[in-house]
């Protein structure tokens, strides 16, 4: 293994990983393209015979500048002084690539690629700068190593070239850097290094909760149209919200009563906000009605909701669990129909309207992570009652009358329950068919059409129905509403997201901002409303969606990937502490319990089989305790020849054979063991033979025995000396005992 060569590219790659990570952090795309691009070329520059480096003259120049520019950005920026500290010493490090190597310059490089990643864990919490950080620790240790080994090299390198002509080269202390085994020994202690070092984080991370979840898991709440393009009020006059943003919003899993992921046979329909008043000029709002239930959720409980007269708590099976994962915190809480409970990570203030299934929430937290059981089916609540907010417009009653008699249904809702549930039905398919006909389209261009209608004092709907009759899904729902609302139908707009993107390989539904969308629901029988869908089905969320490209598909898992990083390692608390230990103990217990009870029956079964009693128990306690000593006995055993013939350089072989190398060259790792512990350990590059003539200089006490013993050993080695033959045994026995006393102290 040639260790320069190794060292030269692993530090270039721990300083150039620095360098783009600490970038990434401060997340300038235009920063990481010109600093990393600056640092790959350094190698090719200034490496090789003909390479350049940079003049220190010019290298004090440009550190003066980049600091002159840091400064000045600091003044300017108070509050960005950390970003800017980092600029600098990413520049300064650029600059330190580009000088000529030795050995404190390497020791910067190093110093400098370290204090980039502590600056930039002050500043970032990005998955992606996590993984990049995690990385460069480990390569950090190697490289750590090889420093050593590197410098060790450099200075025997140094120590060869101030020997002078006429001195003999061997009287230059020679400190060899590699030896045999050195690329097992370096890949061991690099391993069980790096094994300890993520142990010990494992143990501080999971025993030292954090504070940081009010940030992470928690979140604060936001303006909801700003985050996801969902709005709780349509203004039909007003600035378009729609986008067709491909930026994720949330993703959602669906958990069957059993615990497994499943994906509905439809597109997922997820309800935000019941917009059931028309305030005239094409703005919808909810109702004035305060939410009829108020709740204050305890982290990580499930926290039941007050259900409506009309239903009735569903058992488990027939639940669904919505498991909601967001990019940023909403102040609307979304669920398909009849929510049941809710359970939060945080405690959270939230609204509960029974009668239009809609959840709010009130206090200025909201959560990031939150988990909804409903039963999945049509809305219910109580019996919608007329208000004065309506809409009303006789010529759009007129466009209903007309539809009505195309489709050949009576004007007026019969008496009887059951008729009257049939023409609500009818009249409701009638009007969705009239709006996603072909008089119809889709568009987001209103400039020139209903937009400017209404800024003439058109009335938006009027003008959508009987004018323009182009708009978007908002348009579509606000004129199925109103045409129902004219014939005395009870109906109301819906706004909410809309998606059938199933990710099979997370197990979630992928929600986009361009996702979000309006439709009606209908009571077709009191206090049952069913979902009706007026705009044209090519036009919908799921109508213009398109298979998802593969940088899609790895947006969303990498996006999956950074809310676990955030919500679960930057938001570990002490919450999350409890819970972990409360699903081991468990565990524990039961394991033990099971493992306790396994071999008490067993013990019962081989005493009553053997009929022996109460000193049966005796007897196997006995035999148990003899296997154990047996095994450890055999353990060390093993060990032992295995120091044996790791210390003569021989390979493992079978078993036999490994107990007799370990018998016939025990004498000499025994003499090595009592020079090593009188403090004259022998060096593993250094040969027995050349061993022993230096220890006749430095000790010549020693000279008799060591040499006999080192001889011993080398007919036994290499000469084919059967170590039957002779007196082996008492020649290397004597040679021992006299080492032995010739290694105790004041002699």
């Amino acid at each position: 293994m040639n260790i320069e060569r190794m060292y030269m590219r692993l530090s270039f790659v721990l300083v150039f990983t620095a360098i783009v990570a600490h970038c990434i952090a401060q997340q300038g795309l235009l920063l990481v393209l010109i600093t990393g691009t600056c640092a790959a070329a350094s190698r090719s520059i200034c490496e090789g015979p003909r390479g350049r480096v940079l003049p220190r003259p010019w290298s004090l120049l440009l550190t003066a500048i980049a600091l002159t520019w840091s400064v000045v950005g600091m003044l300017g920026e108070p509050s960005q002084s950390i970003a800017w500290i980092g600029t600098f010493v990413v520049w300064l490090t650029l600059i330190k690539l580009y000088e000529r190597r030795s050995i404190e310059n390497e020791a910067e490089r190093l110093i400098l690629s370290l204090l980039l990643m502590v600056l930039a864990a002050l500043v970032s919490v990005d998955l992606l700068f996590g993984l990049l950080l995690v990385a460069w620790t480990g390569l950090a240790i190697t490289v750590l190593l090889l420093f050593q080994l590197y410098h060790g090299q450099e200075l025997v390198r140094m120590q060869r070239g101030q020997v002078a002509v006429d001195t003999d080269p061997t009287d230059v202390v020679q400190r060899p850097i590699m030896g045999l085994g050195m690329r097992r020994d370096f890949r061991r202690v690099t391993t069980g290094i790096l094994l300890l070092i993520l142990s010990i984080s494992v143990v501080l991370f999971v025993v030292v909760p954090r504070s940081m979840t009010t940030s992470f898991s928690h979140g604060q709440g936001q303006a909801d149209t700003a985050v996801s393009g969902h709005t709780d009020r349509v203004d039909l006059g007003g600035l378009s919200r729609i986008s067709l943003s491909e930026e994720q919003v949330m993703s959602v899993g669906l958990l069957s009563w059993d615990g497994d992921f499943r994906q509905l046979g439809e597109p997922l329909r997820l309800r935000g906000s019941v917009l059931d008043r028309s305030m005239g000029n094409g703005v919808w709002e909810p109702s004035e009605q305060r939410a009829d239930w108020e709740y204050e959720t305890t982290p990580d409980t499930w926290q039941l909701l007050e259900l409506s007269k009309s239903r009735t708590r569903p058992g488990p099976d027939e639940t669904i669990v919505q498991v909601f994962d967001l990019k940023e915190p909403l102040s609307t809480l979304f669920s398909i129909s009849r929510a049941i409970d809710i359970r939060t990570p945080i405690s959270v203030g939230i609204d509960f309207n029974s009668n239009t299934d809609t959840l709010t929430v009130t206090s200025e937290r909201a959560p990031l992570h939150y988990e909804i059981r409903a039963q999945p089916g049509l809305p219910e609540g109580v019996r919608a009652r007329r208000s004065w907010y309506r809409y009303q417009n006789p010529a759009v009653r007129e466009v209903a009358l007309g539809v009505l008699r195309e489709a050949d249904i009576p004007l007026r809702r019969p008496r009887t329950p059951a008729e009257a549930a049939v023409w609500n039905q009818r009249v409701a398919r009638a009007f969705q068919a009239y709006l996603t006909s072909r008089d119809f389209r889709y568009t987001l261009e209103l400039d020139r059409g209903p937009r400017a209608n209404a800024d003439n004092g058109l009335d938006p709907v009027e003008s959508f129905l009987l004018i323009e009759r182009a708009g978007h899904c908002e348009y579509f729902a606000a004129g199925f509403v109103s045409l129902c609302h004219v014939v005395d139908l009870n109906a109301r707009i819906v706004t909410g997201f809309v998606t059938d993107r199933y990710d099979t390989l997370i197990q979630r539904y992928v929600v986009l901002k361009a996702d979000a969308h309006a439709w009606a629901e209908v009571e077709t029988t009191p206090g049952i409303w069913a979902t009706f869908d007026p705009t044209p089905p090519a036009w919908t969320p799921v109508g213009r969606s398109q298979a998802p490209t593969f940088a899609q598909r790895m947006s969303w898992i990498y996006g999956w990937f950074e809310h676990a990083w955030q919500a679960n390692v930057l938001g570990y608390d002490v919450q999350k502490q409890e819970g972990i230990v409360d699903s081991v103990q468990p565990w524990w217990r039961t394991l033990s319990r099971s493992t306790f009870n396994a071999i008490s029956e067993f013990l019962v079964t081989v005493n009553l089989a053997f009929g022996i009693g109460l000193g049966g128990y005796i007897w196997m306690g006995v035999v148990f305790g003899i296997a154990i000593l047996s095994i450890v006995a055999w353990r060390l055993g093993r060990r032992r020849h295995q120091r044996v013939l790791a210390a003569v350089s021989m390979q493992h072989a079978d078993v036999r054979t490994d107990r007799r190398m370990a018998r016939r060259y025990a004498f000499y790792v025994d003499s090595l063991r009592q020079l090593k512990a009188a403090g004259l350990a022998k060096p593993r590059w250094q040969s027995p033979a050349d061993y022993a003539r230096q220890l006749a200089v430095t000790h010549p006490e020693v000279a008799g025995p060591l040499s006999r013993i080192v001889n011993h050993f080398y007919e036994l080695r290499f000469g084919g000396l059967d170590p039957a033959a002779g007196h082996h045994q008492d020649v290397t026995q004597q040679a021992l005992r006299e080492l032995a006393a010739a290694l105790e102290p004041g002699r």
